[in-house]
């Protein structure tokens, strides 16, 4: 721990509210504003928005962290997991959602936290068509399996 507290005092980071970044990028930082307008992201869930930092809570708005989701065998809270449990739907950072691909159907299924609106659809067919017809599949993680999806789908779709 010595040893990385003297390599980030070399850097002289700037502190910001959750964590450090170098100091010719804290103001750039803190003038950002989210987008107006949904900007949606089917992403996976070893996405680094989530993956680095291990605490979905953060991702999530206030009115969703009751929501108990499918995690390894069992129903949890939402809010007291570290990993997303499915692939995420994001729009400007936030969870909105979760999806997995259905390699029997060739199709997305997916579960939004609220009324999905027509661009998300959007999106979601877009994803859809490059897993299909560029990947075949979208794993979670190395072992991961169409068979072993398959309590992750059926759980999903008891969500949406």
């Amino acid at each position: 721990a010595g040893v990385a507290k003297a390599a980030i005092e070399k850097l002289k980071l700037a502190a910001v509210e959750h964590g450090f970044l170098l100091p010719e990028d804290k103001t750039g930082f803190e003038k950002f504003r989210a987008p107006e307008r949904p900007q949606y992201a089917l992403v996976a869930s070893l996405d680094n928005i989530s993956h680095l930092r291990r605490a979905v809570a953060e991702l999530l708005d206030e009115k969703h962290a009751k929501l108990e989701v499918y995690t390894e065998k069992k129903m949890e809270n939402v809010s007291s997991v570290h990993d997303l449990p499915h692939h995420a739907i994001l729009d400007r950072g936030r969870l909105i959602g979760f999806w997995e691909y259905d390699t029997e159907k060739a199709k997305i299924v997916w579960a939004a936290l609220e009324k999905a609106p027509a661009k998300l659809h959007d999106a979601i067919e877009r994803t859809e068509a490059f897993v299909r017809d560029q990947l075949g599949d979208a794993r979670s993680f190395s072992l991961d399996s169409p068979e072993s999806r398959g309590p992750r789908i059926a759980a999903l779709k008891k969500l949406a």
